[in-house]
């Protein structure tokens, strides 16, 4: 009897055996991927997608499928940029695109629940289109992202 018969492979876990392969093959082969703050690093860029996760998660429980939550994470994340480089101090720039986000999620919640229907689809240009038309003035210059 082979050794690997008595193992029943589920998708969980081959994507656990690849991810562990890859950390280890990695930590042999590139200098300073076992560093810590290497090891930092990639928890911070992970937790983004983590967030999203939960999120999406909580948005599937409830039937739903809203495929526009990366698309408003890049364009406030840009936006955000956009303000700061025009001369806006980073804690105004937080609340004017965390009330961005919130009124753009508030919008995309409101229209799901005006439609009726159990699964909803909204494409990626979704928080595109919303979060540019409200660009906003700064020092007398409008300032947002076209895309």
């Amino acid at each position: 009897m082979n050794a690997f018969s008595s193992i029943k492979f589920t998708q969980e876990k081959v994507v656990v055996l690849v991810a562990i392969t890859t950390f280890v093959i990695f930590s042999i082969f590139l200098t300073g991927f076992f560093s810590t703050s290497n090891l930092i690093g990639l928890v911070r860029n992970v937790s983004v997608l983590g967030i999203l996760g939960v999120g999406m998660g909580i948005v599937i429980i409830g039937r739903g499928v809203d495929l526009s939550v990366v698309s408003i994470l890049a364009i406030s994340a840009a936006y955000f940029i956009e303000l700061l480089n025009a001369g806006v101090p980073m804690w105004s720039s937080f609340v004017i695109v965390l009330g961005l986000v919130l009124l753009v999620g508030a919008i995309s919640g409101f229209s799901y629940c005006l439609r009726g229907s159990a699964t909803h689809f909204y494409n990626s240009g979704n928080g595109t289109v919303r979060i540019r038309v409200w660009p906003v003035a700064t020092n007398g210059a409008r300032c947002g992202i076209y895309f």
